[in-house]
């Protein structure tokens, strides 16, 4: 592609509220196991690494990384926009998708088609659907990584810890590509027991789901309403 991109799955086992929900059982292995054999939907596979802490409860997490021969960035813990940049940069990228660990059915249709959107807009610093219409789960960001590694430089520890946030506090001083969010949708982030189970069930009859279904597909079915 002529414009590099890497995907940067964000992950650690230090959750706060689902500890552990990243090696949690999901279909026939782990969480995360599930959205790297997703990430094999996305059009830039397999410029894709996972980005973790340097604590050595995530070094299960490495191991499962490169089960999938897929490479590791670790960091600081709470320095997430550290990780999620270096992460990046040793993939070389010209821009980074987000992949947040707990969006287990990220909507790989939607990344694939801003992925064909930057090669008409270069001048873009970020295309997003984390708008008022944002649902959980169906995060799309892809983010030059000339903006975000000149933002970083202006980010409080807050702002690093989320990454993103500081475009969306500083909308005058960014180019933001909009995408629109389904309709049919209700949060799906694995953030706590309840949204485990609940993505847990699609995975059984009557949907039983896999790591290749397609979000518009959930949609028609309105499997999450």
């Amino acid at each position: 592609m002529q414009h590099t991109i890497c995907s940067v799955i964000l992950a650690r086992l230090g959750s706060s509220r689902l500890p552990h929900k990243a090696i949690k059982r999901f279909g026939d292995k782990t969480v995360l196991d599930f959205i790297l054999n997703r990430a094999r939907n996305l059009d830039n596979w397999p410029n894709i690494i996972l980005a973790t802490t340097d604590l050595d409860e995530d070094d299960e997490l490495e191991k499962i990384a490169a089960s999938h021969n897929i490479r590791t960035y670790r960091g600081s813990v709470e320095d997430v926009a550290g990780r999620f940049i270096g992460a990046a940069n040793i993939q070389g990228a010209k821009w980074i998708n987000r992949v947040n660990g707990d969006n287990v059915f990220f909507d790989y249709e939607k990344i694939n088609y801003a992925s064909r959107l930057i090669k008409k807009m270069p001048e873009i610093d970020l295309i997003s659907n984390v708008n008022k219409s944002h649902i959980p789960g169906f995060s799309v960001e892809l983010v030059s990584y000339a903006s975000i590694n000149d933002a970083y430089k202006k980010m409080s520890l807050f702002q690093k810890e989320h990454i993103t946030k500081f475009f969306y506090q500083n909308l005058n001083e960014y180019n933001i590509h909009w995408l629109s969010n389904e309709e049919k949708l209700s949060a799906l982030a694995i953030d706590t027991k309840e949204d485990y189970n609940k993505a847990l069930a699609l995975l059984d009859s009557p949907y039983r789901f896999n790591h290749s279904t397609a979000v518009s597909h959930i949609s028609k079915l309105r499997a999450l309403v």
